[in-house]
């Protein structure tokens, strides 16, 4: 059974990169013949072009021109991560109009994981709600809506996803209005990620450590509290910081690594003696390496905290949850693991038997 999967792959994102991986990685694992439909939807290539000034002005160029070395130098890394280590179609860089020509190829075609239902995010490119595909071939596997108010978008979803052969996402609080839009079953599963387990991600990064010392490993995508904490409990243990720079301007008192590409990702959280974080993707490798971390929640962007607070709460890590300054008592927190790794071998059998139902 030949299975095509279309999602985020060729966005120079760390967690887009990996759940693609993942996924068509479980799939094949599990006896399918799985491979990513190598879509380049126009709207994404722009955003993660070398040279980005989306507003096209004077500031934009200046900042273009700083951050170009940066985008140039983590896109070559992510184009061999996604060359060397994906299944992709034979089609390359395929056109949205293109999309039509390879449906036959395919038993199934998943959309899945990442934003892919979050239409404000690809600037409503509906490839992604599988618009190419018949209704008897659609299958979503962990989508995520994002922060967009779903009922606002409740047509799209009527008209893209009601006819699905089955549908799961990756928040359950998503499938549950889901499911009352739709007037249908909505399964909720694991991120990809989840699905093949810290063995196979360890063999993939292998035992090299970047970092010889101690330390705490940052990876901050909006909120630079991230940062301050990180210097608070660096102060307190005497171990470095390292981190994965969100911009230019970070406060980050350590070794900074711009350039990073997936296996560096991977390697700081894998050897790191504990994580602060307000990244899904770094909290949930943080969770299938079993380590010591925080979650940080957003102050300005919350309604990208629902992924964060669900995630928390569905293996008992609020005591590790910092909403605020208020919260830094939790900064440190010892997590055990013994109840969580119970949970998500149950949680990632059940994802895998939807996706064994789904492909019957």
């Amino acid at each position: 059974m030949k299975i095509g999967i279309i999602t985020f792959h060729r966005a120079i994102n760390y967690g887009a990169a990996l759940q693609a991986y993942a996924l068509q990685y479980a799939l094949n694992q599990m006896g399918y013949e799985a491979e990513i439909i190598d879509y380049a939807c126009e709207y994404l290539e722009r955003c993660y072009a070398n040279f980005y000034n989306p507003h096209k002005n004077a500031k934009g160029i200046v900042s273009g021109c700083l951050y170009y070395p940066i985008r140039s130098a983590r896109k070559k890394k992510f184009t061999n991560f996604r060359l060397g280590y994906m299944h992709l179609s034979a089609e390359r860089e395929i056109k949205r109009e293109e999309l039509k020509k390879i449906v036959e190829k395919y038993d199934y075609i998943i959309t899945g994981s990442d934003q892919v239902w979050n239409p404000e995010q690809t600037n409503y490119d509906m490839s992604y709600f599988l618009d190419f595909v018949p209704s008897n071939k659609r299958i979503s596997y962990a989508a995520s809506m994002g922060s967009n108010n779903m009922l606002e978008q409740k047509e799209i979803f009527l008209n893209f996803v009601k006819n699905f052969k089955n549908i799961s996402v990756r928040e359950k609080k998503y499938g549950d209005k889901l499911a009352k839009i739709l007037d249908r079953e909505v399964y909720t599963v694991v991120d990809p990620v989840f699905l093949i387990g810290k063995t196979n991600w360890i063999k993939l990064i292998g035992d090299q450590r970047l970092v010889k010392e101690e330390y705490i490993f940052v990876y901050c995508l909006h909120e630079k509290a991230c940062y301050e904490y990180a210097e608070s409990l660096a102060k307190r243990t005497g171990k470095k910081i390292v981190c994965i720079p969100d911009s230019l301007k970070a406060k980050c008192h350590g070794k900074k690594d711009f350039k990073a590409g997936v296996f560096e990702f991977l390697n700081y959280i894998l050897f790191a003696d504990y994580i602060i974080t307000d990244s899904f993707h770094a909290t949930a490798f943080s969770i299938i390496f079993e380590k010591q971390f925080n979650v940080v929640m957003k102050q300005e962007l919350k309604t990208l905290n629902g992924r964060l607070e669900e995630i928390a709460k569905k293996y008992g890590l609020e005591r590790n949850v910092i909403q605020n300054e208020n919260n830094v008592n939790r900064l440190g927190n010892i997590i055990d693991y013994h109840e969580i790794n119970e949970k998500v071998k149950q949680e990632v059998q059940n994802s895998i038997d939807f996706i064994k139902k789904s492909l019957g």
